[in-house]
């Protein structure tokens, strides 16, 4: 129970304490802002690029929304290029599902596969609406649910289109909830 209370609770409040006031720190740094108006929308991009594929350390590239802004960077660019990093570190991921199939269908019966694919093909709207909530409401990486999917046969124009909508929605709910708790320092 302890390590139930530390994990899932102590534990990401210290990390997103931690996130919001460097987030603060940055934003007042001078340095800072000044790496950020030389490569201001490139640096967002990698970012959000590394952060749409990390399950390691998953540290969402719109915490650095305040930066970009206080830095005189247009807000909706930098939300955009963020979608955009992220989405594209989403399809890194489906790509390594999709070649692991290949790997997996050596070692795996095809019965497992099959299974996945007659659900996918028979609810689509499902997946869609699925992976959409996910993206968009889900504080974890997209990896979680990418790769599987990827692995069990999903086409990339039924899994990519929802995920992006959903890192859109992620993206800008979570860019002003973000914005929103700068304003009160």
């Amino acid at each position: 129970m302890k390590k139930i209370i530390l994990h899932y609770i102590i534990l990401p409040i210290l990390v997103l304490t931690v996130l919001i006031f460097g987030s603060y720190w940055l934003v007042t740094s001078t340095d800072i802002e000044a790496f950020v108006s030389v490569y201001g929308y490139p640096a967002m991009f990698g970012v959000a690029l590394i952060s749409g594929f990390n399950i390691i350390v998953p540290i969402p590239a719109v915490v650095f929304v305040p930066l970009m802004t206080a830095s005189g960077l247009s807000l909706w660019i930098t939300l955009l290029v963020i979608m955009v990093g992220m989405s594209l570190g989403d399809a890194i991921g489906f790509l390594l599902g999709r070649y692991g199939r290949r790997a997996l269908e050596e070692r795996t019966p095809p019965l497992f596969f099959l299974r996945y694919e007659s659900f996918i093909r028979s609810h689509p709207l499902s997946l869609f609406l699925f992976v959409f909530f996910y993206g968009a409401f889900v504080p974890a990486p997209n990896e979680v649910i990418v790769i599987p999917l990827a692995l069990s046969g999903c086409g990339w124009k039924k899994l990519l289109p929802p995920l992006f909508l959903g890192n859109a929605v992620f993206t800008i709910l979570a860019a002003f909830g973000v914005i929103s708790l700068f304003s009160l320092f």
